[in-house]
């Protein structure tokens, strides 16, 4: 029996097993894929990365997918190392939960079976992933949705990456953007097909003016208030075609970026049948991101709102410090 299930590895799951741990509580962390989650694997950590290289000119960028797994790995290590450090047993495998009042239990699929793990307190930590974009060509190969993009050697490994001349992006947020940017800097051709007409939507609007300025300059296509309908091949290349209020479009690319949003995993780990509040938007929790259920918290991206890394971690803060009895609410 465990003092504390904590489902989910990335950066809100990481610093909730650590501080639980470092407080003399018994913990277990789950987690399906790589610790670190989207921020180590496949998101902050991989970008800079790649912009120490192409933007910054910090080494060469023919190396720099090599230098990225390098960064990528060691930084792992020292997470594993953490956890093991901190007395947290990890145990790689997908969860889903079975009982969540009273004693919790959780059965994970390992690679070597089925294992039932039981604890006084659950954390749920399974974070956030790209909007599904429901288009026909959608599910193509050449669609690389923005959480997964960084990982694609055809983008950014050479001598691979050669092959693509052009790209198209989904979206105006920080991912779209962001790739955007480096894409364009490494010689492809680059459209931004907007829901809007803005870029950065919650920024400042002084910031969004002179974004896109920038944009323009670096040459990057902008297309406001497109609306997706269907993508196909076409001659070698991907047409995608959509609306604007001024009418058709057709974009020509060969490759296309999902990176319109991200949404809270709500599926694959039985929430649906568990009894904890939930919408869309994500799990419902109060200011010690305590669910309905007691002694069941969430944290991190999976409770909507700002999704970043280091608020994931202050949530780990209240909730662990809420299980001690002890209280620390985030402004």
């Amino acid at each position: 029996m465990y003092d504390v299930i904590v489902l989910g590895g990335g950066p809100g799951g990481n610093k909730a097993a650590e501080l639980a741990a470092k407080n003399g509580l018994k913990t277990v962390m789950i987690e399906k894929d790589r610790l670190g989650g989207t921020c180590l694997n496949r998101g902050c950590i991989p970008t800079k990365a790649y912009y120490a290289r192409i933007v910054g000119g910090h080494g060469s960028v023919e190396d720099m997918w090599a230098h990225k797994e390098q960064i990528v790995g060691k930084l792992q290590e020292g997470i594993s190392t953490l956890m093991r450090m901190s007395g947290v047993d990890v145990v790689h495998g997908t969860g889903t939960l079975q009982h969540v009042e009273g004693t919790k239990v959780v059965k994970v699929q390992t690679s070597d079976g089925e294992r039932l793990i039981e604890g006084k307190h659950l954390i749920i930590a399974t974070g956030a992933r790209s909007l599904a974009m429901a288009f026909e060509g959608s599910d193509l190969p050449e669609a690389i949705t923005g959480d997964y993009a960084v990982t694609y050697p055809e983008l950014w490994k050479y001598p691979e990456c050669g092959n693509i001349k052009s790209v198209a992006v989904i979206g105006a947020g920080v991912i779209a953007v962001e790739l955007a940017v480096l894409l364009r800097r490494m010689g492809r051709e680059v459209t931004i097909l907007k829901h809007s007409d803005q870029v950065l939507r919650r920024s400042d609007k002084d910031i969004k003016k002179k974004l896109i300025q920038s944009l323009k300059k670096m040459k990057i296509k902008m297309v406001d208030y497109f609306t997706p309908e269907k993508a196909v091949r076409e001659e070698g290349h991907i047409a995608l075609y959509g609306t604007t209020p001024k009418g058709a479009e057709k974009i020509i690319c060969d490759r296309f970026l999902l990176a319109s949003s991200m949404v809270p995993i709500l599926d694959g780990y039985g929430l649906e049948t568990s009894g904890i509040n939930y919408s869309k938007k994500g799990i419902t929790v109060d200011k010690h991101m305590q669910t309905n259920i007691p002694d069941v918290y969430a944290i991190g991206d999976v409770t909507g709102g700002m999704m970043l890394a280091h608020l994931a971690e202050y949530h780990a803060l209240a909730a662990i410090e809420h299980i001690l009895g002890r209280e620390y609410i985030i402004n």
